[in-house]
């Protein structure tokens, strides 16, 4: 559009130009008066197509300074918002390491929080009585060899361990017992027996079962309800569990006589808490 004025306007001074070179000629004095003014107004006119001329050219200097101003500053939006792009993956990025840190964490927490739970129910193993049981066998020869094996019910048993005062803890089963075929041509009878009071012994420290070194037992009356065949001599074992580990173990032959009575039989109970540090 600028060109276009700029074309309009040197067409002007052409025809001025052609005015001037026509009024020069004007010679009759009566038309003197009329050659100055138009000189006048002709001068006045090319000024002022100059002034337009400079304007427009200043416009269009200052356009095009715009205009270049314009795609500077759309370069330099474009290369901030590029930065900025990059600025963004890499919080995305740090938030996703900082996710991944925070789940990780999470995770140690949790397994710092079992190793304590374990740790707690191991020290509390390990120093303190939570459960105690007495699993005592006996192996009787064969009366027949038809004999049936299988969980019986209905006649109960008691034993007891003492200490060195004679105080004493009762274990009792629940009633029950197992029949099975024991070593060649015996029968094994199976009982399980558990605290009949059990604040005498559970929840006390460990060391406590120490104090204990006769276990007392008395199967006459078991054995003659249950109609059971006493021959020559049978076999006992004992296994003691505190906590579920095993702290005394043994395993002797009797004689039918003395299955017939009471028995006692010694126990150490001095490695306990030592065995169960090992489990």
């Amino acid at each position: 559009m600028n060109n276009t004025w700029c074309n309009i306007l040197l067409g002007l001074i052409a025809i001025l130009i052609g005015l001037l070179a026509f009024v020069d000629q004007i010679t009759v004095a009566k038309y003197e008066f009329l050659k100055t003014t138009i000189f006048k107004i002709l001068c006045f006119v090319v000024l002022s197509i100059i002034g337009v001329l400079v304007t427009i050219r200043k416009d269009n200097v200052a356009d095009a300074s715009s205009r270049q101003d314009a795609d500077e500053y759309r370069k330099q939006i474009e290369t901030l918002r590029e930065e900025i792009g990059k600025k963004n993956e890499k919080i995305e990025e740090l938030n996703t390491k900082s996710d991944t840190l925070l789940e990780l964490t999470r995770k140690k927490e949790r397994e710092i929080e079992e190793l304590k739970n374990k740790s707690g129910q191991l020290v509390d193993k390990v120093n303190n009585i939570n459960s105690a049981e007495i699993r005592i066998e006996i192996q009787l020869p064969i009366l027949t060899p038809s004999e049936s094996y299988g969980r019986n019910i209905g006649i109960g048993s008691a034993i007891a361990l003492f200490d060195e005062n004679q105080y004493r803890i009762r274990f009792v089963t629940d009633g029950t017992w197992e029949d099975s075929k024991g070593d060649n041509g015996f029968k094994k009878l199976s009982f399980l027996y558990r605290p009949e009071s059990p604040e005498q012994i559970l929840g006390k420290d460990i060391l406590y079962v120490n104090n204990f070194k006769m276990l007392g037992v008395d199967f006459s009356e078991f054995l003659s309800i249950s109609g059971n065949h006493i021959g020559e001599f049978g076999v006992v074992s004992t296994n003691i569990l505190i906590n579920n580990v095993s702290v005394f173990n043994s395993k002797s032959q009797v004689s039918g006589k003395h299955l017939q009575g009471q028995l006692t039989q010694t126990v150490d109970l001095s490695k306990a808490k030592t065995l169960l540090l090992e489990k």
